[in-house]
């Protein structure tokens, strides 16, 4: 078959070259209009010298050998050489798919390989558009491929690599972030945020909504820092800040955080130990912490409560306080009786006056801010009228346990710590034992026990009851810590003071 090379109405071999640089619809035209041109050399094939060796392409020119090479591996295959090929001058109607009937269907290539072909070809496209507009005139039809959507000018990035959802790019059709197609700003992403407190500095991880890593920065554990995390708390809105409880460190970001109306929540570090170790986090930095509590935040969302008033942090502190110079003073009186020289016996005798003042100023400096407030005050008297709660025991309750008359003895006990656990396995029933809770609160409940199974006879009845059940002495003990905890929150809850006759046992 002789070249129709430089014939009117010569049409480019490649479908890559109709999809490089679409043009716009020629107004009027029919894209069912008949095809001028014979299927002799069918739309997208190479002929067979060029796409082997490379060379002259009709209507394109010089085509290197490896971009025809680049396009045969891609599907562009030679033409078909059957004695049924339509004449230069036949023609055959186009169905809907925009080809003729009875010519091979054009090769499909799927958006990588085309994005590249395009991008490689961009150059003889340009070309050949050209030439072929030129030769076949204003009869000249479009693609229906082609005809979709116009391009923008030379330069820009192909529609075809435009529209690939995972490119490396990672941009949509219209060139924007992914986050900006579900129509969410950053601005209006919330956060999940876990702040890691260690005495310099504070490690804080960001965990937006709907993602699975953070990211973390660190701070200095001053008030600069704290500022600081404020501001960014407020410009990205968090849902819940969450802390460790680490000894009184994070007190003061913690005041902070509340003081400018963020959701913050300071939780019990075995919970958070526990969690990373279900979910696999088994190393421990501070980065990785803060990002375990931020995960913890998102997936176990503790509840928001409100933190203690100043008052009443100030009132822990002075019992926390108290607490140290009593073992103190225990400390010293054992090392007391086993000195022999003069000198040291002076020595630890001097320290144990000073702590037996500072103990007597500490405790009027507790009992007056009780008083100054009418709401612990009302709370104490409740308190000492049970047989057996002394100052000190009423004190740690109302500082330590301000749950106590808004819960149920249920929950109470588990508060508390006092509540028997189960641990039972198919037939194996395992013995009940008392775990976790307030230590400090149950301290000072142990040491009001002692004294009520002698003083308060609902509590010595039950007492006996349960040792001539056959109870070990240590179990009654702790059944009876219960039962005056119980007690002493249905007292707080009606607002009575004890009286025996409405005790049951």
């Amino acid at each position: 078959m002789p070249s129709r090379e430089g014939q009117p109405g010569a049409r480019v071999t490649a479908t890559s070259l109709q999809m490089a640089r679409p043009r716009r619809r020629t107004a009027g035209k029919n894209l069912r209009e008949p095809d001028p041109v014979g299927a002799a050399e069918l739309p997208g094939s190479v002929p067979g010298r060029a796409a082997k060796f490379g060379g002259p392409v009709p209507g394109v020119g010089h085509l290197p050998a490896k971009a025809a090479r680049l396009g045969n591996a891609a599907g562009l295959r030679e033409p078909s050489r059957s004695p049924h090929a339509i004449g230069p001058d036949q023609h055959r109607p186009l169905t809907h798919t925009g080809r003729s009937r009875g010519s091979p269907a054009p090769c499909i290539l799927n958006g990588v390989v085309e994005s590249v072909f395009v991008g490689y070809f961009g150059c003889f496209a340009e070309r050949a558009v050209g030439e072929r507009s030129k030769a076949a005139g204003p009869a000249a039809r479009s693609s229906p491929l082609r005809d979709a959507k116009p391009v923008g000018e030379s330069g820009s990035r192909p529609a075809a690599y435009r529209g690939i959802p995972n490119s490396r790019k990672g941009l949509c059709p219209s060139g924007k972030p992914a986050f900006a197609r579900k129509g969410t700003a950053v601005s209006q992403l919330s956060y999940d945020v876990g702040v890691d407190v260690s005495k310099d500095w504070l490690d804080v991880a960001w965990l937006a909504q709907g993602q699975k890593q953070a990211s973390v920065e660190r701070l200095p554990n001053t008030s600069e820092g704290w500022n600081r995390l404020v501001a960014a708390c407020r410009e990205r809105p968090a849902v819940r800040i969450v802390l460790e409880a680490t000894g009184g460190l994070e007190r003061g970001v913690v005041r902070e955080l509340a003081a400018a109306g963020l959701p913050v929540v300071v939780v019990n570090p075995r919970q958070v130990r526990d969690f990373a170790r279900a979910i696999g986090r088994l190393a421990k930095t501070d980065r990785l912490d803060a990002e375990v509590l931020a995960l913890f935040a998102h997936a176990v969302q503790p509840e928001l409560r409100p933190l203690a008033e100043q008052t009443a942090q100030e009132l822990q502190e002075k019992l926390t306080r108290r607490r140290q110079l009593v073992q103190l003073r225990t400390a010293e009186g054992n090392r007391l009786k086993q000195a022999h020289c003069a000198e040291v016996r002076r020595s630890i005798e001097s320290v144990l006056r000073l702590v037996d003042r500072e103990l007597e100023q500490l405790d009027k400096d507790i009992d007056q801010t009780i008083q100054q407030s009418p709401i612990w005050r009302a709370k104490e008297q409740l308190l000492l009228s049970v047989p057996g709660v002394g100052s000190q025991t009423a004190h740690t309750l109302v500082a330590e346990l301000p749950e106590l008359g808004n819960c149920s003895r249920q929950q109470i006990a588990s508060l508390v710590g006092v509540a028997p656990l189960n641990r039972d396995s198919g037939s194996l029933r395992g013995r009940r034992t008392i775990w976790g809770g307030r230590a400090h609160v149950r301290h000072a409940l142990y040491m009001a026990t002692l004294v009520a199974i002698r003083y308060n006879p609902v509590i010595s009845r039950h007492y006996r009851h349960l040792l001539q059940q056959g109870k070990k002495k240590k179990v009654a003990l702790i059944a009876c810590m219960r039962k005056l905890l119980t007690i002493l929150n249905a007292i707080l809850r009606e607002g009575k003071p004890w009286h025996p006759a409405t005790q049951t046992t």
